[in-house]
C-alpha cells in the first residue's frame, strides 16, 4: 500500500516550530502515522464500518494521496468557523475527498486534506505532558480515521472510533514523554 503525501507549511506554523524539531522530522512522522492508520484500518477493520470504500478497493489500486497543511491558530480558526461553525482554534481538521462516490479515475485514491495547527498541538502536548511528536502522531491518526469515514458525533460512533484510534496509535510505539 503506497501513500503519496504533500506537506505544506504556512509561515504561522513555521514560526512556532521548536528549535529542536525539524520540518522534515514532523513530515516523516505524519507520513508514518498516516500510513499505519490507513494500512491497519483497511486491512483489519470489517467491511461494515465503511463498505462502499472497501467495495471500491476490491478493483482499485492501493495507492493513496493525502495532503497535509500545517497552520497557525488564526488560519485553523477561520477554517473551523467556515466549515464547522465553531469560531475557535482546533488541533486538526479533516476534509475528505471521498464521501461515498468514486472520485478517482487514476491509480491513486485521494483521501483528502488534513490541516494541523502547530501552536495548538504544542499547547496540548504541554498540557498533557508529552512530546510534540506524540501529539502530532495522535492527531494524524484521528484525522485520517475521519478521512476514512469514522466519526464521533454519537456515543456509539465515539466508542468505535476512539477504541480503534487508541489501538492504531499504540501500534506506532510512541510513549507519553519521548519522541518514540
Amino acid at each position: 500500500m503506497a501513500l503519496r503525501m504533500t506537506n505544506t507549511w504556512s509561515r504561522a506554523a513555521k514560526i512556532h516550530l521548536p528549535l529542536e524539531t525539524s520540518v522534515r522530522a514532523l513530515n516523516t512522522l505524519v507520513r508514518r502515522a498516516a500510513s499505519q492508520t490507513l494500512a491497519r484500518t483497511l486491512i483489519e477493520k470489517s467491511k461494515s464500518l465503511f463498505p462502499a470504500l472497501l467495495d471500491e478497493l476490491d478493483d482499485a489500486p492501493t495507492a493513496f494521496n493525502l495532503d497535509c497543511a500545517w497552520t497557525g491558530d488564526d488560519e485553523i480558526q477561520a477554517l473551523n468557523r467556515e466549515h464547522r461553525g465553531k469560531d475557535k482554534p482546533t488541533d486538526v481538521l479533516s476534509f475528505p475527498f471521498w464521501e461515498g462516490e468514486t472520485l478517482w479515475a487514476g491509480e491513486e485514491i485521494p483521501l483528502g486534506d488534513l490541516v494541523l495547527s502547530l501552536p495548538t498541538a504544542l499547547r496540548q502536548a504541554g498540557e498533557l505532558k508529552h512530546s510534540l511528536e506524540r501529539e502530532v502522531a495522535f492527531l494524524v491518526v484521528h484525522g485520517v480515521l475521519h478521512l476514512l469515514g469514522f466519526d464521533h458525533d454519537t456515543p456509539s460512533k465515539r466508542r468505535v472510533m476512539f477504541a480503534w484510534q487508541d489501538e492504531v496509535f499504540a501500534s506506532l510505539g510512541l510513549d507519553y514523554s519521548g519522541s518514540g
